[in-house]
């Protein structure tokens, strides 16, 4: 988790499952390809490309501020190197810092604060440390949440629309490619490559919406239920020190979430 963006990542955090389908998708069609007797280099056709891709991402940049599509890139980069939050960690960091406030008093929570770091965690201790009420941690707290929602929800909003583009641009392109082909009869080498656009841009579209754009959006929404579990798991976490439970009451409060996530 991070202010800044919806997620942290580097290579060594690969999300093996988002990676390992979208190659097994590929490879797949591929393989069906090639069993076939064709080869991939037939199911190319630059044009077809250009109306399906470029006019996808093209129409989809239009409904979203600049600044969406300028993320769009590492967005992406996001959703492949995800570092996922580690929930148990938090619900024993969270048992740890009660057993201290408990033991040798709020105060001492702010020692602690360089070694934490979770930045909800940092955000809950320190207006503790500070004595806010606890109606104020909660609210500063819940719009920590309510702005991780709004972050992802500028890229899935992206997503979902190139999903509805491509199959969209797909069908236009075969319109086109129908129109070049009926409008040259006549001409019989210009059959070939209006039939080629008439058919590729149909795949394409479909390939656009359906191995790539809607899985992500699934996987985009499975991140975000478990980054937002966490960051409840803190808010009820900080609340309970705020109160004075005892670590055992804090555990017992904040397992359960662990075993949702393990369900999940």
């Amino acid at each position: 988790m991070g202010g800044a963006g919806f997620a942290v990542w580097d290579v060594s955090t690969m999300d093996i499952a988002a990676t390992l389908g979208l190659m097994m998708a590929c490879v797949f069609m591929l393989a069906s390809i090639v069993l076939s007797g064709g080869t991939p280099t037939a199911f190319y056709d630059a044009p077809s490309v250009i109306i399906t891709v470029g006019g996808s991402f093209a129409v989809t940049a239009m409904m979203f501020p600049l600044r969406v599509l300028l993320a769009f890139p590492q967005n992406l980069l996001k959703l492949f190197f995800h570092r996922r939050t580690d929930l148990p960690r938090i619900v024993r960091q969270m048992v740890e810092l009660s057993e201290l406030a408990r033991r040798d008093g709020v105060l001492e929570l702010e020692r602690r604060l360089p070694e934490i770091n979770n930045p909800y965690i940092t955000i809950g201790v320190q207006m503790v440390v500070d004595n806010a009420s606890p109606e104020i941690v909660e609210r500063v707290m819940q719009s920590e949440l309510d702005a991780l929602h709004g972050r992802y929800r500028d890229f899935k909003g992206f997503l979902q629309q190139l999903g509805a583009m491509g199959p969209a641009f797909g069908l236009i392109g075969t319109l086109l490619g129908l129109i070049l082909m009926l409008g040259n009869l006549t001409n019989p080498d210009a059959l070939g490559p209006g039939m080629a656009v008439a058919m590729m841009t149909t795949l394409y579209g479909a390939v656009i919406a359906n191995i790539f754009a809607l899985p992500l959006v699934e996987k985009l929404n499975y991140n975000l239920r478990h980054e937002s579990l966490c960051i409840e798991v803190v808010i009820y976490g900080i609340l309970a020190i705020q109160n004075g439970d005892g670590p055992r009451k804090v555990e017992q409060q904040l397992t359960p979430y662990t075993k949702y996530q393990r369900a999940a």
